[in-house]
């Protein structure tokens, strides 16, 4: 990762992170707590981010995920429906006003990590890309 300076000249090191959505079921909640959980195994010092469509509701119903998790957020539930049918599209096309970080790696919760990613976030990071989409060899 790079590091900037301010007029000061002091340094600053852009923020990552993980971004994690999880909305309409339970399930979801406990996927992302299964993903979280497999993230900190292998990457403990990467900062976990997970979007709910009812942070309150989530952590009742699966409250281990403090565990593992730095922050959460709630969504608004106009970017997670239409017409009152659940949109898991419309979500992700909004997911931009509400990424944390200065370099966000957003993962779909149904995975677990196997491996350290720390390395993975370092390479995107720094490849000066605005997007990636795809990432293979991983």
């Amino acid at each position: 990762m790079t590091e900037e300076l301010t007029s000061n000249n002091q340094s600053i090191t852009p923020s990552t992170g993980v971004v994690l959505l999880a909305f309409g079921k339970v399930q979801y909640y406990w996927a992302a707590y299964n993903l979280a959980f497999s993230i900190k195994k292998h990457s403990p010092n990467v900062r976990i981010t997970v979007l709910f469509d009812d942070v309150l509701k989530a952590i009742s119903q699966c409250p281990e995920i403090v565990k593992y998790v730095e922050h959460f957020g709630d969504i608004n539930p106009a970017d997670i429906y239409t017409n009152k049918k659940l949109d898991p599209g419309k979500v992700k096309v909004n997911l931009y006003k509400y990424l944390p970080y200065d370099c966000n790696l957003y993962l779909d919760v149904d995975a677990i990590a196997l491996k350290d990613i720390q390395p993975m976030i370092e390479e995107l990071s720094q490849s000066g890309k605005d997007y990636i989409s795809h990432c293979v060899g991983y």
